[in-house]
């Protein structure tokens, strides 16, 4: 496995090539760097999400609306008149990519000379005010959509609507379930439009949850400063004793039995299956910015790594 990395900065390339084989052990130590600059891209140096089309073109959210990336030269595409800043990034099933804006969703598709326009959905989910798109997740034919007040639930059949009690402060999926984090109240399942409660999920009531994900048969939740939690079997959360006084800001599985830790200031951070260090690649190793707020593999198995 290679592994690219876009910071403010844009893009490194992490491990040699000899990282195929899901094995710890074939990371040799070999790091590739590649930095690509705010001037390069001519724009805000931070980046909220990153996702990959059909076509292997890379796509970055940002403060000035969408990035794309063709492996040579960088173009813009604007989110509405206003030119938005674009908070999140999702693929369908469709092969075409969703964005969410501050005050905007909507999909990108090729104009009459086939270049990707920013095209709103707003006016078909019936809102006035849709608020900020934050996180987009996509399962199956449904759209979920979080904004700070509400959850939309975007189907074939229409679109419903699901306001929490609190402010909404993310959502999940994880293993098939989707998850909310209300502010002050912690971590609740969304089940049939309904939000219903999850034993010790008031332990994070007052905690930043940064990540979700299936690791080694374990459900994960990754906290900014304050460990991890663990979903049981039994549907009760647990906290565990692991990656404590690391302030994490993604989290990324970037092999069966790695995970990309992305920090606040000291890079990207590699554990295995029990939690150990791997390998820590920061400002030492070549990074320009060591806050790594965005994570993604791509189809050649770079890794690729957005700045805050």
């Amino acid at each position: 496995m290679k592994i690219s990395i876009v910071n403010i900065i844009i893009c490194i390339f992490l491990f040699s090539q000899g990282v195929a084989q899901n094995r710890a052990s074939s990371l040799n130590g070999t790091f590739l760097l590649q930095n690509y600059s705010p001037t390069e891209y001519n724009v805000n140096p931070q980046i909220f999400d990153i996702v990959q089309d059909s076509r292997g073109l890379m796509y970055f959210s940002n403060q000035k609306g969408i990035f794309e990336y063709d492996g040579v030269s960088w173009a813009k595409i604007q989110i509405g008149k206003e030119d938005l800043r674009c908070l999140s990034l999702a693929t369908g099933p469709d092969g075409l990519i969703y964005a969410g804006a501050n005050g905007d969703f909507g999909i990108l598709k090729p104009d009459s000379v086939g270049r990707l326009q920013f095209n709103s959905e707003v006016d078909s989910i019936g809102v006035n005010s849709i608020g900020r798109v934050a996180k987009i997740i996509i399962d199956g034919e449904k759209k979920y959509l979080k904004t700070e007040k509400v959850i939309y639930i975007l189907s074939p059949e229409g679109v419903d609507s699901i306001l929490p009690e609190t402010d909404v402060e993310d959502m999940f999926f994880l293993d098939g379930r989707h998850y909310i984090k209300q502010k002050g109240l912690g971590l609740f399942l969304l089940k049939d439009n309904q939000l219903k409660t999850i034993e010790g999920g008031y332990q994070l009531s007052n905690k930043e949850v940064k990540s979700s994900i299936r690791f080694r048969d374990r459900n994960l939740f990754f906290t900014a400063q304050s460990g991890v939690y663990e979903m049981s079997n039994t549907g009760r959360l647990v906290k565990r004793d692991f990656l404590e006084g690391i302030t994490i800001m993604s989290v990324l599985k970037i092999e069966d039995n790695l995970l990309s830790l992305g920090t606040n200031s000291k890079g990207v951070i590699v554990v295995n299956e029990n939690f150990d260090f791997v390998y820590t690649i920061g400002l030492e190793q070549g990074l320009k910015d060591a806050a790594i707020k965005a994570q993604f593999v791509d189809n050649e198995k770079n890794l690729w790594l957005g700045t805050n």
